[in-house]
Formats: C-alpha cells, structure tokens, sequence
C-alpha cells in the first residue's frame, strides 16, 4: 500500500508517523512523508521526521508542502499521485465527546477520495 504521511510540528504528528512506520515495517507499505511548513520550523520538523526514520529503519522519501492550504496540497498529492492512503496525527475531544479537527484536518477528511486515518 502507498501512504502519504503529514507532518507538522506537532507531538501527534510524530505518533502518527510512528504508527506508519511500524504498520510499514510488518506490511510492506511505501512511505512518503509530507512534512508541512513554511515559517523555518520545518527545518526541525524535518529533523525530526529523518530521526524517526532512522529509529525505525524505514525508508521513505520526505518532502516539503507549503503550510499555506497545506489540507488541499496534501489531497492534490495523494490523488494525482496514487496513494491509498493518508495519515495525519490529530484530533482532540471537546467536553462534550465531540472530535475536534484543525483546518488541514477537516479538509484532508472531507475531500479526499482516498483512505484518512487519524491517530491520536
């Protein structure tokens, strides 16, 4: 299976990526992971990501998407590209047991043809 992971600065971001690696590793997945940013801390993202990489002896190509509409770019990438799924981190319960997604989130579950998985 192909899977496009975003990446941003966030600790769920990392739990995701995580998540990826692992069910890579024992499945056989290909990991593409899409670290999102435009104000330099991507650069630390980035760190982060290829550290990850290394713990979990995966390959997987890294790139960057702009921050800016970083929700459509993500879904743009996984349909004309042909992946079968995206993982993002993410996703907070309200008091009232309600799911609460960001911006990027939202859009990613919305509008993409292609299988979203939150892991929180």
């Amino acid at each position: 299976m192909k899977v496009l992971v975003g990446v941003d600065g966030g600790a769920d971001a990392v739990e995701a990526l995580e998540w990826a690696l692992e069910r890579a590793a024992s499945a056989g997945d290909s990991v593409t992971v899409a670290v999102l940013g435009s104000d330099g801390a991507e650069y630390a993202t980035e760190r982060t990501v290829r550290e990850t990489l290394a713990d979990a002896a995966v390959e997987a190509e890294v790139r960057h998407l702009d921050a800016e509409g970083a929700g459509g770019k993500l879904v743009d990438v996984a349909e004309s590209e042909g992946f079968d799924e995206v993982v993002l981190g993410g996703g907070e319960r309200s008091p009232m047991g309600k799911i609460r997604l960001d911006d990027v989130r939202e859009f990613v579950v919305l509008n993409a043809d292609v299988t979203v998985t939150l892991v929180r």
